[in-house]
């Protein structure tokens, strides 16, 4: 699976076009580690297009965001649907990262 990217202020949006299922998991974690060493340390996960994710999949998003919080940055969430806030929600996770509605509003959460 690729990842469409593109900037918006100074954070990296990074657009998942589709469920994340287990065997995308390795791709997802390339491409947040791709944007964290071209130097962005903040990402905007763009999930609109995304209408489930795995748990194994939650877990490397946390995982990223660990390591982008450790380098000075963030990752937040934009987009998500009914079914992937519950998920957030029933595993507290909800409470361990900024989600937004909109991208534009994730974005401009970072300030600058």
């Amino acid at each position: 699976m690729s990842y469409e990217t593109k900037k918006i202020k100074n954070a990296m949006v990074v657009a998942i076009p589709k469920e994340i299922m287990q065997e995308d998991v390795e791709a997802l974690r390339e491409a947040l580690s791709g944007v964290l060493a071209s130097g962005c340390r903040q990402v905007v996960l763009d999930m609109t297009s995304c209408p489930y994710i795995t748990s194994m999949a939650l877990s490397a998003i946390f995982h990223e965001k660990k390591r982008f919080v450790e380098a000075g940055g963030d990752i937040k969430i934009a987009c998500i649907n009914a079914l992937i806030q519950n998920l957030l929600d029933l595993t507290n996770l909800a409470k361990a990262i900024d989600i937004y509605a909109e991208v534009r509003e994730a974005a401009d959460a970072f300030g600058g």
